[in-house]
């Protein structure tokens, strides 16, 4: 009788558990017709850092970096996930505006906070960076063709052609672009012309944080990353690496061995160093991909060690 009395409570329960509908475990709530005026005004935002930062160190730097007219409160949610409180509108629009931002040298992803989200959902995967590109030719100086880098780079958002100096001598172009951060960032690219050799552009990312020149990831510590370093292959093959210090804006640097060509002397394979540009129109391509851009990535065999230095932002 115990047997049949037990089934027979587990069949009643099985029964009732499957009459139980997805509607009776849901409750509608009455939402907020005026949200708080402390809403109105607030960013939340995210380090990408593998250290660990306080609100009191984050509302100190923010409040100089910002040049903030009215307070600010920064209030801490989650690990490295912090609320920016701001007294006055116009405050807000200006970090929100003047992005990307650095913290001690790691990057600070500022997102707006919808009020129907709770902070966990906030999707800190994108964030919005100024590249300036450096040495494209006039002839491919237009909006389709900027266009085409931001797409790469991310999600093209604008473009300034003013950048430094009149139409015909101005050093780069600028494009917004936002970049997923989850992702390795674009290092830069060769720009394939007719009857030409390729030629270099050179992408350099404004307020660039940390990145670990190994992988390319933003906020990752490349001497705790066990990849070796990605590399690109330039027309004639020759191999180098993808990240380095030329990424950032501080300085006139290019990878080395960009232009490099492997020939045969002797019976040995040598490096020749071919300075940019020298006519070849009959060299063969590594790889090719739409948009003149090409790229290769290896993960093959290491090569030399980059000093990986973070900038203020």
């Amino acid at each position: 009788m115990e047997g049949e009395h037990s089934s027979y409570q587990l069949s009643d329960i099985i029964s009732k558990t499957e009459r139980f509908s997805c509607a009776e475990n849901r409750l509608e709530l009455s939402s907020n017709h005026e949200l708080p005026k402390s809403f109105e005004h607030t960013l939340i935002g995210k380090i990408l850092s593998s250290r660990n930062f306080n609100s009191n160190v984050v509302q100190e730097i923010v409040i100089k970096a910002w040049n903030l007219r009215r307070s600010i409160k920064v209030n801490m949610v989650g690990r490295n996930t912090f609320v920016f409180a701001f007294e006055h509108e116009l405050d807000m629009q200006l970090a929100f505006n003047r992005r990307p931002w650095t913290l001690k040298g790691a990057h600070l992803n500022l997102q707006e906070w919808r009020p129907d989200l709770s902070w966990e959902e906030v999707d800190f995967s994108w964030s919005t960076f100024w590249i300036q590109v450096h040495g494209l030719p006039l002839l491919w100086q237009n909006q389709e063709s900027l266009e085409r880098i931001g797409k790469r780079a991310g999600k093209f958002k604008d473009v300034d052609f003013i950048g430094e100096g009149n139409y015909q001598c101005r050093r780069y172009i600028r494009i917004r672009v936002d970049i997923n951060t989850t992702k390795p960032l674009f290092p830069s690219f060769f720009l394939p012309r007719p009857g030409l050799n390729d030629l270099w552009i050179n992408l350099k990312y404004e307020k660039l944080p940390k990145i670990c020149f190994r992988c390319g990831l933003l906020g990752h510590d490349s001497r705790f990353c066990d990849i070796n370093h990605k590399t690109l292959s330039n027309q004639f093959g020759v191999k180098f690496i993808s990240y380095g210090q030329w990424m950032r804006t501080d300085n006139d640097l290019t990878p080395p061995g960009i232009y490099d060509r492997v020939t045969n002397e002797v019976g040995e394979d040598t490096v020749e160093v071919v300075q940019p540009p020298a006519t070849d129109p009959n060299s063969d391509r590594v790889d090719q991909v739409s948009g003149g851009i090409w790229i290769e990535q290896q993960s093959r065999g290491d090569t030399v060690a980059v000093d990986d230095t973070g900038s203020k932002g």
